[in-house]
């Protein structure tokens, strides 16, 4: 789970726990990340670059496009 706590305007504090938490460390391993804001930075710049709010990863050897689950975007449908 992810919490997004009170901070000044000019911050954001997130709270990291249960299984999204092994997930960014899994990820932080994996890729090989010095530090989570290295990691953090490097997402958000895929994500800022990508056409069609797409991005497409490679798995078994085809591409699959990958979008956020609709639970996760207001109003529940892609751009």
């Amino acid at each position: 789970m992810i919490i997004k706590k009170d901070a000044p305007k000019d911050k954001m504090l997130l709270e990291f726990s249960n299984g999204d938490i092994e997930k960014f460390k899994d990820v932080m391993g994996k890729y090989n990340f010095k530090d989570e804001q290295s990691l953090i930075r490097f997402v958000l710049s895929v994500l800022l670059v990508t056409e069609d709010n797409e991005v497409q990863i490679k798995k078994d050897g085809v591409f699959t496009p990958v979008v956020p689950a609709n639970h996760s975007i207001k109003g529940g449908e892609h751009v």
